[in-house]
């Protein structure tokens, strides 16, 4: 085995988490009273904090992002947080890592609440010893505070166990790097075509069972 801890991002790396977030985005826009683009348009919001995305992409300030996002979570969180689709092959990953006697946790920008609500509504839950996310009072965190809360959690630092994060944005990137943790990318979630090979990203892969091959080293 590679590594003694593996560290998951959740939507685009375990979850397609597109279309419930997408319409949660449509619905703090048009709540705004802000032009509504087509769903592939809004694909963008997977995966960045929510934050820093409504800034960027609406060029609002970042009070009107933290406005826009209490709007988005009040349709996510009632009928649009489970409209994801497990990707192929993600239970069976994690089932053998863990028979493996890896450690596993997530590391999410998603709220907390909702992380753990996903996860074990469709029993993935079992197979984390810690689930992290954003804190319920705040509406984003930098993936550095969310990896180290998780690693806090799990005293991995203490244990000097080696540890990875797999993700599939330059941000899960950003955060590792900033932890000090290597990183893998999936290119099955969001990232743009190239977004990696930007970030000197040296380890791709391609599928879940591209994964189990890489951190089993072929067991």
């Amino acid at each position: 085995m590679k590594y003694d801890v593996v560290l998951f991002d959740l939507d685009g790396t375990l979850d397609d988490s597109a279309p419930g977030i997408v319409t949660s985005v449509m619905h703090a826009l048009k709540k705004m009273g802000r032009p509504v683009p087509p769903f592939e348009e809004l694909v963008c919001f997977v995966g960045p904090p929510l934050l820093t995305q409504f800034m960027e992409y609406c060029g609002i300030s970042q009070e009107e992002a933290e406005t826009a996002i209490e709007y988005y979570r009040e349709l996510y969180a009632e009928t649009e947080l489970y409209h994801v689709n497990i990707y192929p092959g993600i239970p069976e990953l994690l089932k053998a890592l863990k028979d493996a006697g890896i450690r596993l946790a997530v590391a999410t920008s998603k709220p907390e609440r909702f992380a753990r609500k996903i996860l074990e509504r469709y029993e993935l839950a079992q197979y984390f010893e810690e689930i992290a996310g954003i804190h319920q009072d705040k509406v984003s965190e930098d993936k550095r505070e969310v990896l180290a809360d998780a690693l806090e959690r799990m005293k991995v630092r203490e244990t000097g166990a080696s540890c990875v994060l797999i993700g599939d944005r330059k941000y899960d990137a950003w955060g590792a790097a900033r932890m000090g943790l290597d990183f893998i990318g999936v290119s099955y979630g969001y990232a743009p075509e190239g977004e990696f090979e930007a970030e000197g990203v040296k380890t791709v892969l391609d599928s879940p069972a591209e994964l189990q091959a890489f951190l089993l080293g072929g067991e």
